[in-house]
């Protein structure tokens, strides 16, 4: 919403908006939002991922095989085209299924403090922002 308040004053100095003009925020909302769910849930199987092999190696041969995208620990964004929907779309199935396997796979399992909190937050991302669409995972609505 920043992003849109700031791009509405710039073109209203500008003098470029007259009289009553519809300035539609969807694609730019929709680009930033696919990026910030992304950004968290990477940060988030990132810390799973590095809590697994950092103090229980035992889990961390696991939850390398377990897991389908392995660029986790580069903190840089994906090299997608972000203005492609089927990219978006694909990253954050890939990237939503990955974090399902980790929850499932430590379920019940005996975890240390990190490793349990990291598994926490990464729950609660998966459960406030992402739903099943047609059987993929996708951004919540």
């Amino acid at each position: 919403m920043r992003i849109f308040n700031s791009v509405l004053d710039l073109v209203t100095r500008a003098n470029l908006i007259k009289e009553k003009r519809v300035l539609d925020s969807t694609p730019l909302y929709d680009a930033v939002t696919t990026m910030d769910t992304v950004t968290l849930l990477r940060r988030k199987n990132r810390g799973v991922y590095r809590e697994s092999i950092s103090k229980d190696s035992a889990y961390g041969g696991v939850v390398s095989s377990l897991i389908e995208v392995d660029d986790y620990l580069p903190s840089a964004k994906p090299s997608i085209d972000w203005e492609s929907l089927s990219e978006r779309e694909a990253l954050i199935n890939a990237i939503a299924k990955d974090a399902n396997t980790l929850i499932a796979f430590f379920e019940n399992k005996p975890t240390h403090k990190e490793l349990g909190e990291a598994l926490v937050f990464l729950t609660t991302i998966m459960g406030q922002d992402i739903e099943i669409v047609n059987d993929r995972y996708a951004i919540a609505k």
